[in-house]
């Protein structure tokens, strides 16, 4: 159960993060470089596929790293939250 919550907060916060910042990136390339969007192929590989990838590799990742971790988890049943994962 723990390993469920650190990969549903850190995994969530933190493609949440990447993909705010690629919103950011993406509204500079609306702004100021809108002829990469002028026809549907553009606007696929410009807009969608990133978004797409960035989060494919997020989840993929952060299931790996929780799953296949190198060290050992010591878990505290008694407390009332659990403390960070061994990878911090």
């Amino acid at each position: 159960m723990c390993q469920l919550w650190w990969l549903a907060g850190d995994g969530y916060s933190d493609t949440m993060t990447i993909l705010k910042a690629w919103a950011l990136f993406e509204r500079h390339i609306f702004i100021f470089r809108d002829q990469w969007l002028s026809n549907k192929r553009k606007q696929i590989f410009a807009h969608y596929l990133p978004a797409k990838l960035i989060t494919i590799y997020c989840l993929l990742y952060y299931f790996v790293v929780m799953c296949f971790r190198p060290c050992k988890n010591i878990y505290g049943y008694t407390e009332k939250s659990w403390a960070s994962s061994c990878l911090y």
